[in-house]
């Protein structure tokens, strides 16, 4: 079961980035680290998303979107959180948008942050967070559940 959620990131990108990417919660003890990206290299990406919006000229508003994709506790392992989460982001935003993803291993239940540039690297159009697309979300996040044999919410809370 995978809930999601989406914010608004208005400001310095690189915060964001950075809090996802906190080796603290991505990193088993083994040295494993759960920090990928779609269109874009982590390590990068705070210049790239900012060079896209400058090539644009689309540098002020929202800079980014914070989504959260949570999994039961006990529901996941690190490798297949971190898997569905990868496949989430190139099935949604992966034709048009820069997206780091991170795990984070620091509580009971996984769960992936991702964190998508604002503006378009192929057309220079914003993401818009609207209904549709959160419920787009939704769907292919429920479907990966499906495919990996993981429980969905029937019913979920508005």
């Amino acid at each position: 079961m995978a809930v999601t959620k989406i914010f608004p990131i208005k400001g310095r990108v690189g915060k964001c980035i950075n809090y996802v990417m906190n080796p603290e919660k991505t990193v088993e003890a083994d040295g494993w680290s759960y920090v990928d990206g779609i269109n874009v290299t982590p390590e990068t990406a705070e210049k790239s998303m900012m060079s896209v919006k400058h090539r644009y000229g689309k540098e002020d508003g929202i800079t980014a979107y914070h989504v959260i994709q949570s999994f039961a506790p006990g529901e996941v392992t690190p490798k297949t959180a971190h898997e569905i989460g990868m496949k989430l982001a190139e099935r949604m935003w992966g034709d048009r948008f820069e997206v780091v993803i991170a795990t984070h291993l620091n509580k009971e239940h996984l769960h992936n942050h991702f964190v998508i540039n604002s503006v378009s690297f192929a057309d220079g159009k914003k993401y818009y967070d609207n209904t549709a697309n959160y419920n787009k979300m939704k769907r292919i996040s429920d479907r990966l559940c499906y495919e990996y044999n993981l429980s969905v919410i029937q019913k979920p809370k508005s």
